[in-house]
Parts: structure tokens; C-alpha cells; sequence
């Protein structure tokens, strides 16, 4: 509202009438994997094969179904969540650090994977204490593995205090203005020993050593010729990763750690420094960015490859004791499952604990890597029954085509996918009738570049793909099939290859064919949803279309929320959708379009509930999948005109 002028001036007031349809995803894809590493029961965004390779590593006999359904999709999406699951049963490598008597006693502590993702709540400290030896519990950290499987057993960390980093930088120190070899030596043998040699020429004065670090020490000097490493020393004393501390202009730090700091490594598979971190044991400790700077939560927040807590609390963790160690492994972690069927309940549980929420997860395709019949139907059931703004893309069993020993094509191959799909199916059937789910008949052979071997993987991510690739190209309503826009790269062999008669048998029965034409390459060739309603649903780049136009308008209905249900809102609205429309329309993705918002269906009774209508009625484009060509011979003496009007 604008302020009363006492004298004459010019008053400038905004306002914003430029609301609009907001941009929306349309190809961000999910898949529930099994891997070889990577963190457990907690949904990732990967945005391309590399980082895919990084975070849950290459396939293997087991896994290869979905690790290149995932990667496929990432060949034209920049955008899969990703969640990685395991046998709750199996343990993850971990360990225990902290005091017995008055040595430091390093113990494997495994969780098993239901117990993950890691918090204080469910880390179960008190298992440490448990075992043979007695750790305080103010005097003890855990670090685990993010993830299930023997990779984490070659995952090695390491901690130092902050009074034995300043020990270390001391070290350093001298060993700098050593000259000779025999310098070096002398000031070795005294760090080691704690005592100076009597004929040591230069006597430190400190009266701390490695001595008193036993696991430091060994790692940094040999006693038998009183060598250093000095790479590991620059390494521990040198921060390259992570929360910086003040250096100089050679990179040597300026200062020293202060009493609740320490820094703590991460080593990875190789023995390469992979993370590196200054923190406190301090709860409420923040970097000068006003960020936090508590070891637990910064580390569990950034770390690729662990998980750290002090204590058993982060009340507890202040003032808590730590004891700087050498590089020690992780350890105590269960083999993975050697069949992707053991894992179908886990699958099933991570399915719904992190893709159903509308708000919290934008997701639009639903990646089946081939998963069992069970399994498929919970895809449609998100997607049609609890999530309804997405597509689920199925791929039929493999052994309902072929042989995947062999590569042969089974016997009556065509009648087994009608009846998986459409019912009657004595292993089991599909059972779907939904609009937001599609199905494709085909395997893929594939060369694994990672194993050198040849794999037959399912289609859906090479389908995910293609929709994406559309999306970024096109727009959401162009169909995903045909020769334009269908083709896929990359396949040696395909499993089947059908003729007409064969792909009538899919198509009537809402199996969507991939083929391949001699000279024109593989193509997805059907883009039917798995209804049995004929209607505009039955066509994917339909259910696409209205998925994308539910989604957009949607999200700009909610600025509608809490405004008078009037004339000016009701037009606002009005005004907002068809401007929207009316591009889609120019964009070939409709015929026609119509907005009733006004008081026919928002009636007195309708505003004093609190309600807010609006009827969007829409005649979308359809694609052509049934070509006629009729050839006429025509005589010379005949008019085209004749036999055009007859």
C-alpha cells in the first residue's frame, strides 16, 4: 500500500504480476541397485556414467543388469537417482578406536546394512564396548564403511590430535635444518627412541617424542636405518582436502591445531590420500564461515568412503579423548550376495522408503532392470497408484524370449510374452493394467569394456535414455519410438528380432517391440502403455504430455493458494494456463485446449469451502503408427480428378 505524500514527489511502487508457469523435469530417472560399493539405503542424484563408476564401482557377474540399466540411462539423462541396497543382514566393515589400560585398542565393529544410513541414533556404540576389550565411552570414535562388501575392508583411516600434530610439525621443523644424512639420522633416532644419542651434536628440547606414539612412530621412521618418510610426513602435516588451515606460500601450515581439533584421514583402495580433514570434537564449533566444524557431522556430510562419530552422542563428544593412530583398515565386512533374487525384499523396502514422496523427490521414469514379476508390479504400483506423476518402463523376463546361456530364442517365444503380459502365464503374469507404466520385449548385447566380456542386459535404460535425449531435443509429447527419434546405438545383437506378424502378437498385447532393419539400424518400434482401456492414455507420448502439463501448472497453482477466490484470481489463473497452452499448442504438443474457471464452476457453495476449480479440458496430438499407401494405376486417357472424386 502506498504511504501518504505531505508534499508534492514521485512514488515508486512494484508490483509483480509476472507469475508464470515454471520449467520442470520431465527424464530425471530412479533405479534400486545392487553394486559393489557405495553408500546403503540412501538415495543419490548421479549425474553421468563416470560418477556412477566412482561412487558404486564397475559391474560384475551379479550386478551387470543393473549397473548398465543405470548407465544406459545416464548416456541421455544428467539426472538418476541412484539408491544402492543390500541383505540387511550382511555386516559392513568398521572399526573402534580408544584406550585399554594404557594402550590404544583398534577393534573391528561391523554393522549390519539395516542399520543403515549411519546417525548417533541407530550406530549402536555400545557394541564396541561389548567385546574383549573395555573402551570408555568418552575415550572411544567408530568409523564405518558407507556401504556393504569387502571394497570397504581396504578402506583405511587415520587421526591425529591436535597435540601430536603440533608434535609432527615440530618434527618437521627439524628435520628441515638437518644438512647431512647423518642429521637426519640423529634427529630420527631421538624422535623414536625419546632420548638423545650421546654423541647427538644438536639436542632438541621438546619433551614430547614418537616415542610416546607408537603408531605414528612406526609408520614414520625405520629403526633399522633410521630413515624417514618423509611423503607421509608431508602428507600428515600438508592439507591438500577439505576444511583448509592457515599455510604459508610453500604450504606448510602457519599454526598449530587448537586443543578441540585434530585431523583425520581417509585412504583409499590403492593406499591413495583420499580425504583429508581438520574438525573438532566440539558440537557447537564452526570454521569462519560461520559453518559447522564438528568432526561427525562435517565428515559423515562430505565423505565418500566413511562414516565417523565420537562417542555415542555429540553431547558426549565434547571434550572426548582421542588417540592419534597410524593408517589402519576398516575391517570385518560380510561378502555380498551372490544372487540379485535374495535381494528382492531390500529392494522392495528402499523402493518405497525413498521414491514415493511427491514433495520431497521429483522423479519421472521408473528404470526395471529386469527386476522379478513381484518387483515390476511395485514399479507400476509408485507410479499409478501412490506417486501419479511418473512412468514405470518394464522390461519383459529374459526368459521368456531366450536363453541367456545360449542366446538362443526359446521355443514359442511370442506366445510366453503374450501370456506373461496379458495373463495366463503359468510361471506367473504380469497382471498391470495401468496408463502409467510401458513395457518393451527385447534384450541387448552389450560388450562390457570393464570385464571384457560380452553381457545381455534388459532395454529400459537404453529406452530411459532415449526419452531423455527427446525431452532435451523435442519436447515431452513426441512419441520415443520410430526411426526419427527411436534409434539406439551401441548394441552388438538384439535377441529377437520380429517380423510384422510377430510384432502384431506384442503390440495387441501392449508389448512394445525394439527391432532392427537392415541398413537403418535398432529401433524402439511401439510406445503403447500397458492399459486395456483404449483411450488417448494408451499412447506413451500421451501419458507424457499430460504428466508434463499436470506437473507445470500444478506447481504454479500453488501461488494461487491463500488468495481470494475472486474475478482477479480467477482470471489471473486463466490468463497463466492459457499462455502456457497456447505454446504447447505452436509446439505441435496439442489440437486444441480449453480453461473454465469462472463462477460455472466456482460457485458460491464451492468458495465458501474454501475451494478454489478449475476445468482444463485438452485434445492432445496423436502420432501415426498405422501407415496406408494406396498405389493406383491409372490409364492415360483418365483424369486424376476422376479417379480422386470416385
Amino acid at each position: 500500500m502506498a504511504t501518504v505524500q505531505q508534499s508534492p514527489g514521485v512514488q515508486v511502487i512494484e508490483v509483480n504480476q509476472s507469475l508464470r508457469i515454471p520449467t520442470v523435469t520431465s527424464s530425471t530417472g530412479a533405479i534400486v541397485v545392487a553394486a559393489e560399493k557405495g553408500p546403503i539405503n540412501v538415495p543419490i542424484l548421479i549425474p553421468d556414467v563416470q560418477t556412477y563408476v566412482q561412487t558404486f564401482g564397475n559391474p560384475d557377474d551379479v550386478n551387470y543388469t543393473h549397473f548398465f540399466t543405470a548407465t544406459a540411462f545416464l548416456g541421455g539423462s544428467n539426472q538418476l537417482y541412484v539408491v544402492r541396497t543390500e541383505d540387511i543382514t550382511k555386516n559392513v566393515a568398521g572399526v573402534t578406536v580408544g584406550l585399554s589400560g594404557s594402550n590404544i585398542a583398534i577393534v573391528p565393529t561391523p554393522l549390519p546394512v539395516g542399520d543403515f544410513p549411519l546417525s548417533y541414533a541407530n550406530m549402536s556404540p555400545h557394541e564396541a564396548k561389548d567385546g574383549n576389550v573395555n573402551l570408555l565411552n568418552t575415550e572411544i570414535y567408530h568409523v564405518f564403511g558407507q556401504g556393504a562388501g569387502p571394497y570397504y575392508d581396504q578402506i583405511s583411516v587415520s587421526c591425529i590430535i591436535a597435540n601430536d600434530y603440533n608434535l609432527l610439525i615440530q618434527f618437521k621443523e627439524q628435520l628441515s635444518q638437518a644438512v647431512s644424512l647423518a642429521d637426519i639420522q640423529t634427529i630420527a633416532q631421538t624422535w623414536y627412541t625419546g632420548t638423545p644419542p650421546s654423541t647427538a651434536q644438536y639436542n632438541p628440547s621438546y619433551e614430547e617424542y614418537l616415542s610416546n606414539l607408537p603408531l605414528l612412530r612406526d609408520e614414520l621412521i625405520d629403526p633399522t636405518d633410521w630413515s624417514v618418510d618423509t611423503a607421509l610426513l608431508n602428507t600428515y602435516t600438508s592439507f591438500e582436502f577439505g576444511p583448509q588451515i592457515e599455510v604459508d606460500s610453500n604450504g606448510n601450515p602457519l599454526g598449530i591445531l587448537l586443543q578441540d581439533q585434530f585431523a583425520f584421514y581417509v585412504w583409499d583402495e590403492n593406499g591413495n590420500l583420499a580425504e583429508q580433514y581438520v574438525v573438532s570434537n566440539n558440537p557447537d564449533s564452526v570454521d569462519s564461515g560461520g559453518n559447522t566444524n564438528f568432526g561427525p557431522t562435517l565428515i559423515n556430510a562430505s565423505s565418500a568412503y566413511v562414516y565417523f562419530f565420537i562417542s555415542d552422542s555429540p553431547t558426549d563428544a565434547q571434550g572426548t579423548i582421542l588417540y592419534s593412530t597410524g593408517q589402519f583398515n576398516l575391517a570385518g565386512a560380510d561378502p555380498l550376495s551372490t544372487e540379485l533374487s535374495l535381494l528382492d525384499g531390500e529392494i522392495a523396502e528402499q523402493w518405497f522408503a525413498n521414491f514415493i514422496n511427491t514433495e520431497t523427490i521429483q522423479i519421472d521414469l521408473l528404470l526395471d532392470p529386469d527386476y522379478d514379476t513381484t518387483l515390476k508390479q511395485t514399479l507400476d504400483y509408485i507410479a499409478s497408484q501412490i506417486r501419479k506423476d511418473c512412468l514405470a518402463l518394464l522390461n519383459v523376463p529374459a526368459d521368456r524370449m531366450f536363453n541367456v546361456n545360449t542366446g538362443n530364442i526359446i521355443s514359442q517365444a511370442y506366445t510366453e510374452m503374450k501370456l506373461y503380459v496379458a495373463g495366463g502365464d503359468p510361471l506367473g503374469s504380469l497382471n498391470v493394467n495401468s496408463t502409467y507404466s510401458a513395457i518393451y520385449g527385447q534384450y541387448f548385447k552389450i560388450f562390457d569394456n570393464y570385464n571384457s566380456v560380452y553381457r545381455w542386459v534388459p532395454t529400459t535404460g537404453y529406452v530411459g535414455a532415449t526419452i531423455a535425449t527427446i525431452d532435451f531435443n523435442q519436447a515431452q509429447w513426441w512419441a520415443p519410438a520410430g526411426l526419427n527419434r527411436g534409434i539406439i546405438s551401441g548394441i552388438t545383437a538384439l535377441a529377437i528380432n520380429p517380423n510384422q506378424a510377430q510384432r502384431d502378437i506384442m503390440y495387441s498385447n501392449g508389448i512394445n517391440p525394439i527391432v532392427q532393419f537392415q541398413g537403418q539400424g535398432i529401433a524402439i518400434w511401439g510406445q503403447k502403455t500397458l492399459t486395456g482401456v483404449p483411450s488417448d492414455f494408451d499412447r506413451i507420448n500421451v501419458r507424457r504430455l499430460f504428466l508434463y502439463l499436470e506437473r507445470s501448472i500444478s506447481a504454479m497453482a500453488r501461488f494461487m493458494l491463500f488468495e481470494f477466490n475472486d474475478n482477479f484470481t480467477r482470471a489471473r489463473f486463466s490468463s497463466i494456463v492459457n499462455k502456457f497452452l497456447s505454446t504447447v499448442e505452436a509446439q505441435r504438443g496439442l489440437y486444441d485446449f480449453k480453461v473454465v474457471c469462472d463462477t460455472t464452476n466456482n460457485t458460491p457453495t464451492i468458495i465458501d469451502n474454501n475451494q478454489f476449480v478449475a476445468n482444463i479440458m485438452l485434445k492432445p496430438e496423436k502420432a501415426a503408427e498405422f501407415i496406408t499407401l494406396y498405389f493406383t494405376a491409372v490409364s492415360t486417357g483418365v483424369s486424376f480428378t476422376e479417379v480422386t472424386n470416385s
